[in-house]
C-alpha cells in the first residue's frame, strides 16, 4: 500500500516541477525574445528623422512655388477676359497703380524678371536645407559609429561615447566640413574617405551639384550675377542676372531628392542603425526614476515610449522598447 501511495507522490513531485519548469521556460524565452528585438546597427526605419525633415522643407518650398503660379496664372486669365492689350496701361486693371507709362507688356516682362529671381532664390534655398541635411545626417553617423573615422566600422558602440562624454566632437566637426564645404567633387572625395563607396546617384550627378553651388553663391554674394565680375573695380554697368527656368529647377530638386533618399538609406543602414531612438532614451533618462524594481522600468519604457511618439512622432512596441532600454542601461 505504502509503494503505490509513494510513487503517486513522486509523480506529482514531478508533475509539479515540470509544470514550474515550463512556466520558468518560457519567462526565459519572453526575456531573451524582447531582448532580442532590439538591434543596435539595424534600424526598423527606413529613413532617419533628418530625411523626414528634408521632405517638409521640400514639400514647403513646391507649396510657396505653386502659390505664385496659380497667382499668376489667375491674372493673366483674368487680363485676358477684360480685354487687355499688350499696349493697355496697367493702371487701367490694376487698382494701385498710378504709373502712366506702364503697359500690359512692361508689366509682364517685369513679372518674369521677378519669376527668374524667384527661381533663383529657390535653388538657394534647396542648396541651403540640402547641404543642412548633409550636415546632420554626417554627424548622426559619426557619432553613432566613430570607428568609421578610423577605418574600423562597428568597432565601438557611439552610444557608449555619448553616454559617458567621450566624444572627440572636434574631429567630428573637422570631417563635417570636408564633406559639406568647397566644391563638390572636395566634397565627395571626403565622405568617400570616411564612408567607402558611395550611392550612384551622388557621384554621377557631381556636375549638376557643381552648377547648384557656383549659382548659390552668386544668388547670395551678388544678387544673381557674376561675383567676380561684380567686384571688378572699374565696373560701372549693371550685370545680366543669371537665368533660372521653373523647369530646370524643378529637375535640380527631383535629382537631389534621390539623392539624400539613397544617401539616407546607405547611411542608416551602414553606420547609424537604431542610434536615434537611444539617443531619445539617453536625453530622457537623467529624468527617470532608475531604481531597478518591476515598477520603476515599466514606468521607464512608457516615458520612453511616451515622449518619442509625442517628440519625434514615432512608435515602437512595448517589447522593443523594453529591449533598447535594457541595452543603453547595460553599457
Amino acid at each position: 500500500m505504502i509503494i503505490p501511495y509513494l510513487d503517486k507522490i513522486q509523480q506529482m513531485c514531478h508533475t509539479m516541477m515540470m509544470m514550474f519548469s515550463s512556466k520558468h521556460y518560457h519567462k526565459v524565452v519572453k526575456h531573451r525574445t524582447y531582448k532580442k528585438m532590439f538591434n543596435r546597427w539595424k534600424s526598423l526605419r527606413k529613413h532617419t528623422w533628418q530625411h523626414r525633415l528634408f521632405c517638409l522643407y521640400n514639400e514647403e518650398l513646391m507649396v510657396l512655388m505653386h502659390s505664385y503660379n496659380y497667382a499668376s496664372r489667375y491674372t493673366y486669365s483674368h487680363l485676358a477676359k477684360d480685354g487687355a492689350q499688350w499696349s493697355s496701361l496697367a493702371k487701367d486693371y490694376f487698382k494701385n497703380s498710378n504709373d502712366n507709362t506702364l503697359t500690359i507688356k512692361k508689366w509682364s516682362d517685369t513679372l518674369n524678371d521677378f519669376e527668374n529671381w524667384t527661381m533663383l532664390n529657390c535653388a538657394m534655398a534647396l542648396s541651403s536645407y540640402f547641404e543642412t541635411y548633409l550636415a546632420s545626417v554626417i554627424t548622426l553617423a559619426l557619432e553613432s559609429d566613430p570607428g568609421a573615422m578610423i577605418g574600423k566600422s562597428h568597432s565601438v558602440d557611439g552610444m557608449e561615447l555619448v553616454k559617458h562624454g567621450h566624444q572627440n566632437k572636434e574631429k567630428i566637426e573637422a570631417i563635417v566640413e570636408d564633406c559639406t564645404k568647397g566644391t563638390w567633387p572636395s566634397r565627395i572625395n571626403a565622405m568617400q574617405k570616411t564612408f567607402g563607396k558611395l550611392p550612384e546617384s551622388i557621384r554621377k550627378n557631381v556636375k549638376m551639384l557643381e552648377s547648384i553651388r557656383i549659382l548659390r553663391n552668386k544668388v547670395g554674394h551678388a544678387f544673381g550675377r557674376d561675383i567676380k565680375k561684380s567686384r571688378e573695380i572699374d565696373g560701372a554697368e549693371k550685370l545680366k542676372m543669371e537665368k533660372l527656368s521653373s523647369k530646370r529647377f524643378m529637375k535640380w530638386q527631383k535629382k537631389i531628392s534621390e539623392i539624400v533618399s539613397d544617401i539616407d538609406e546607405y547611411l542608416l543602414n551602414n553606420h547609424i542603425g537604431s542610434f536615434q531612438p537611444l539617443l531619445v532614451y539617453h536625453t530622457l533618462y537623467p529624468t527617470l526614476d532608475v531604481s531597478n524594481t518591476p515598477m520603476a522600468r515599466g514606468l521607464r519604457m512608457m516615458a520612453f515610449k511616451k515622449a518619442i511618439g509625442s517628440d519625434k512622432k514615432d512608435t515602437y512596441s512595448k517589447d522593443f522598447c523594453r529591449s533598447l532600454i535594457a541595452y543603453y542601461e547595460a553599457l
